[in-house]
């Protein structure tokens, strides 16, 4: 089966397909326009279009349904896209298909969206734990499926995205728990007699503020002893039936590079000898290759049993119920109340920007500022002196 390319504009290309003769004899051809960066790419794509022809599986644009493009959207998607972003796709198209999947692309209006928004406040919750989705999960998945739809238009098939409008529900500002400083106290000192791993876990949590994943996935070359820094670049996560993938960090930004004191450094040597003896009494059992934590198998630990294990010493020693996340609340809020620079802690933290960083600990900030206005005025109440008035700096204002 013969095809050819056109370059109709910039990334713009008309794949044409040739399927002989219908029984009148006239010429079969299916055309669509496509985007792509280079003509090597459009070639795949072409490819993919002959071998669908020849299957006889292709549906033309026009005709094609929303359960129909969200196949074809996923499989031009499987290389292209991190495996939990795919992984949320395919949820969301799981829940759009039986409410919208029958319906031709080009017939979807706003209300339609509108009418899976609504769905979407009945589904109950995946996880543990009773209720439906909450409004932040809702938004993601009204985003996910707004993309779609402007891939939709980048492939001609639609000239207006019906998702624009749809706000979706007011976004849920997650209320953050951490510990203060003599929270962290009580943890440090049940935190003595536990085993090394353990200690370096909570260690590395509290100085670095990591996040689980990113703890889970550090392995021994992350470590700088001469400067006293941790680098950050990867991380753990687990995946139904295909269990622990390393993977790349969250973001840009989430790579970068953590000074820690010297003393945690001293407690990760003495892991390591204890680390180096398991690994060396399991011989070729060991799997885990340069990783910190692992199983007593020389496994690569899931970053969900770390966060078991330090939610069972929390629960054990009746600490404030904290989970690793609330670690690393901790962290940015013993940084913020020893007054370091926004700019320091949202780099250390991996936050995009410091906007992100200030967003997520407004509440600490205010309590920071406040005392700042209180340092201020005291500083300024002493250079002022005598010009403020007896009456007015004893309170009197009458």
């Amino acid at each position: 089966m013969a095809g050819s390319i056109e370059k109709r504009g910039e990334n713009s290309w008309r794949l044409t397909v040739s399927a002989g003769f219908d029984a009148n004899g006239n010429r079969v051809r299916y055309r669509e326009t496509v985007k792509a960066k280079s003509r090597r790419e459009a070639e795949k794509i072409l490819a993919q279009f002959i071998a669908e022809v020849e299957a006889g599986t292709y549906v033309a644009p026009a005709k094609m349904t929303f359960a129909q493009f969200a196949k074809r959207f996923m499989a031009d998607a499987e290389n292209k896209l991190a495996m939990r972003t795919r992984i949320n796709y395919q949820q969301m198209i799981d829940l759009a298909v039986p409410i919208i999947g029958h319906l031709k692309m080009e017939d979807i209006k706003p209300l339609h969206i509108q009418d899976f928004a609504k769905y979407l406040e009945t589904v109950p919750k995946r996880a543990r734990g009773n209720g439906t989705l909450s409004a932040n999960t809702i938004r993601l998945r009204l985003r996910l499926l707004r993309n779609m739809f402007t891939v939709a238009i980048d492939w001609q098939m639609i000239k207006e995205n019906p998702c624009r409008r749809i706000k979706g529900p007011k976004k849920e500002k997650p209320r953050q728990t951490y510990y203060d400083l003599p929270d962290i106290t009580s943890l440090l000192s049940a935190l003595r007699n536990e085993p090394l791993q353990l200690q370096i876990f909570v260690w590395l949590a509290i100085t670095t503020g990591a996040r689980l994943g990113e703890l889970s996935a550090l392995s021994w070359p992350d470590f700088d002893y001469e400067t006293s820094t941790v680098q950050i670049e990867r991380a753990a996560k687990t995946y139904t039936g295909q269990g622990v993938k390393i993977e790349s960090t969250k973001t840009a930004n989430s790579v970068r590079t953590i000074s820690i004191p010297r003393f945690v450094l001293d407690i990760l040597r003495l892991y390591r000898k204890e680390w180096t003896e398991l690994r060396l009494s399991l011989g070729s059992l060991w799997k885990a290759d340069e990783y910190l934590f692992v199983t007593t198998n020389g496994k690569l630990r899931y970053p969900e049993h770390n966060g078991a294990i330090f939610r069972r010493f929390i629960r054990r020693h009746n600490l404030k119920e904290l989970t690793t996340h609330g670690l690393r609340h901790s962290s940015a809020s013993l940084l913020i109340a020893a007054d370091v620079q926004m700019k320091v802690i949202s780099g250390r933290l991996g936050h995009t920007t410091m906007a992100t960083t200030a967003d997520v600990y407004s509440h600490l900030l205010q309590t920071v500022d406040q005392v700042a206005a209180e340092k201020l005025g005291a500083i300024l109440e002493a250079a002022a002196g005598d010009s403020l008035g007896t009456n007015f700096a004893s309170g009197d204002t009458k």
